[in-house]
């Protein structure tokens, strides 16, 4: 088990509401986006040792279990975010440009003939690779409750265009069923969008969760439909990870009570192992470390809260899933990211306080 320091993050405006989103940059430096009690969004960084916070003139933040402000950093080290607004629902994406200005923008989300009720969003940035024109582009996935459908919404070309990217089965006269819950979304190695999302169906409690491939950018459209687990279960919030041939999907099941991680044989098949027994609903959050090798599967990490702890999920090779306890005190939804130096970095909520932990390479 690797060591951890933990640290206040102390900058003035710390008092914390929801979830946050940590992400480290490609020179290893932190930062960290949170929302204060009255729903302002704070961006806290540490270069020098010191915390320091801004406050982002933006509208306000809609904050809760199920909506995280997501943040991302483009090849030129800016920082963009994405969250839903409180009040209106509206979808918005922001970003701090070299001169050091925000600037905001609500994204289209909008899929006719309905008027978009917006929940449960991912955000993530092309990382160009063999399509350089494409290099950090935002793209965005939103369940969409007025259609029960999974929105997709890019940037391309200065301009947001939204599709569908999942669709409600209809069931005759007992309605339809819920596509597009708990959404996430990655970009593996090859720059291939991949996506996951719980699709429920009322009427008998059946829960499928989904994984895609987005075959074309500009179009907007998916793949085939890949079923990680069709059961009769509630299932929680999704988090993905791929890289080329793998990809694993991280959930919680609710009814089982269980965090669940399932991926897919080399014959396409779904392969679903338990990760640990839960005391309740949990938002988990899947990162890997860069410094150890083998398969992705090997460098997997989840970091969870539950039972009143802040714990730490890694899967062994030949011998599943291990799990520690990182902070016995506690905390809330936390967001992992690991450095260059396999470093682990989380960031949680504990109380109104957002506290932040450093492990050592393992």
């Amino acid at each position: 088990m690797a060591q951890f320091e933990f640290e206040r993050v102390s900058n003035g405006i710390d008092m914390v509401r929801g979830q946050c989103s940590l992400i480290v940059d490609k020179d290893d430096d932190l930062l960290i986006a949170y929302t204060t009690e009255t729903g302002e969004l704070v961006i806290a960084s540490r270069k020098t040792g010191t915390w320091i916070g801004e406050k982002v003139s933006a509208p306000i933040v809609a904050a809760g279990t199920e909506d995280r402000v997501w943040l991302q950093i483009d090849s030129a080290g800016n920082p963009h975010v994405a969250y839903i607004e409180e009040g209106t629902r509206r979808l918005f994406h922001g970003v701090r440009g070299q001169d050091l200005n925000w600037s905001f923008e609500p994204v289209p989300t909008h899929l006719p003939p309905h008027e978009p009720i917006v929940f449960s969003i991912s955000f993530a940035l092309h990382p160009g690779g063999q399509n350089p024109d494409l290099r950090d582009t935002p793209h965005i996935l939103f369940e969409d409750q007025s259609s029960n459908g999974l929105g997709y919404a890019r940037k391309l070309d200065g301009d947001w265009t939204v599709s569908q990217a999942a669709s409600p089965i209809q069931l005759g006269d007992v309605g339809s069923s819920r596509a597009g819950q708990s959404t996430s979304l990655t970009f593996n190695e090859s720059q291939s969008l991949q996506i996951a999302y719980v699709e429920t169906f009322d009427g008998n409690q059946r829960t499928v969760v989904h994984n895609k491939r987005l075959l074309s950018i500009a179009e907007g459209t998916f793949g085939s439909d890949r079923k990680v687990e069709d059961g009769q279960f509630s299932a929680g919030r999704t988090s993905i990870l791929s890289q080329t041939p793998e990809t694993w999907v991280v959930y919680c099941d609710v009814t089982r009570r269980v965090l669940k991680a399932g991926t897919f044989d080399s014959d396409g098949a779904p392969v679903v192992e338990v990760v640990a027994p839960l005391m309740g609903r949990t938002v988990p959050v899947l990162a890997q470390n860069p410094t150890i090798g083998g398969e992705l599967a090997d460098r997997l990490r989840i970091a969870y809260a539950d039972d009143g702890k802040v714990k730490l999920a890694r899967r062994e090779r030949l011998e599943g899933w291990a799990v520690d306890v990182i902070d016995p005190d506690g905390g809330e939804m936390p967001s992992l990211a690991y450095d260059s130096r396999g470093n682990a970095h989380m960031a949680y909520a504990a109380g109104r306080v957002l506290k932040y932990a450093k492990g050592q390479p393992g």
